[in-house]
């Protein structure tokens, strides 16, 4: 999805890669994504060979990258690779006061915040292993999985959560895919205990990811990709109908569940996007030739917060929602904090 290397948002599937030797110091990677190349480099720039997304320099999120605001709108979780492995990091909004999060497992995928803040849910792939599904409390230090693709035969794990805006549901994709050359997922809903697992977009063709809840819970904005091809759809979750909307990837709602933000995709570029919620409206609030990646809302609607590479490294960015006063967040607060 980029030509960046980071948030959060944050899609975890399992894919092989072949073993490449870098020649000069310059590598690529995948924006971890969930795909399961997120940590594999590559030589040259292009394509993720499993996701199909623009690959990013390696190191090039040192001081942030793909951010998500929490749900109380008082601080944004974000990824930055600035100690060597990409890590997870909460900060305000103004990007003061950078906190580290310990969380017990290595490399995470789509790490998301619930609610309340209070919980972590991630995707979490050992070796020779599909991926799962963990809920890091942060009160206690731990996590619990719940998700359990062991005795699936699908070829792909679970990736890619999205709380409902009560907290009490979780939606994600899922291999569904029986076949070794046939890597798909749906989306699913389950409780947040991971009871009550429902396959939601059986239904529609093709490859689903990037499920959000719209804030009311009654619809869900996800992503198809078939062949090259990437289309945001909205689901009425009351009748299981599914409509296309546009060409993008990464739908995010608004608070008022009038419009949404998304990815721009085309001819490697990726901008930012916003639209109505039924498709109609369209705007490009980024420009130029770098990546500008993963937009989310902040709580009152007013602002976007976005990844982008425009000054070399990738960092968490802020603009009005109309387009205007873009501005780093993280670059500053790492300059504060002598990073």
């Amino acid at each position: 999805m980029r030509n960046l290397s980071i948030p959060i948002a944050l899609l975890s599937l399992a894919f092989t890669c072949p073993d490449l030797r870098s020649q000069d110091s310059t590598q690529y990677v995948c924006p971890p994504c969930g795909c399961g190349e997120c940590d594999k480099k590559h030589d040259e720039p292009g394509k993720c060979p499993a996701c199909s997304m623009g690959m990013l320099r390696y190191g090039s999120f040192r001081n942030g990258g793909p951010a998500r605001p929490s749900s109380d709108g008082k601080r944004i979780a974000f990824w930055s690779d600035r100690t060597g492995d990409r890590q997870l990091y909460l900060m305000n909004t103004d990007g003061s006061e950078q906190e580290l999060l310990e969380l017990p497992h290595g490399f995470l995928r789509t790490p998301t915040l619930s609610p309340d803040g209070m919980q972590l849910i991630y995707a979490y792939q050992a070796a020779s292993a599909k991926a799962e599904l963990f809920i890091f409390e942060r009160e206690t230090g731990k996590a619990e999985r719940v998700t359990d693709n062991s005795k699936t035969s699908a070829m792909l794990g679970s990736s890619m959560p999205a709380w409902s805006p009560d907290g009490t549901r979780i939606a994600f994709a899922s291999g569904v895919g029986k076949d070794s050359n046939e890597r798909r997922a749906n989306i699913f809903a389950m409780n947040a205990d991971g009871s009550e697992r429902v396959n939601l977009s059986a239904e529609v063709a093709g490859h689903h990811v990037e499920p959000a809840w719209s804030p009311d819970g009654d619809k869900l904005a996800f992503v198809v990709r078939v062949g090259s091809e990437r289309d945001i759809y909205v689901m009425d979750l009351r009748s299981g109908e599914a409509t296309q909307l546009r060409q993008g990837e990464v739908p995010n709602w608004s608070p008022n569940g009038k419009q949404l933000t998304f990815e721009i995709t085309g001819e490697g570029q990726y901008h930012v996007g916003i639209m109505a919620a039924d498709g109609s409206d369209m705007k490009q609030l980024t420009q130029g030739e770098t990546m500008n990646i993963h937009p989310h809302w902040t709580r009152d609607g007013k602002s976007i917060i976005f990844a982008s590479e425009r000054d070399g490294l990738a960092e968490v960015w802020i603009m009005n929602a109309d387009g205007s006063d873009q501005r780093r967040l993280t670059a500053q607060a790492s300059a504060a904090a002598g990073n």
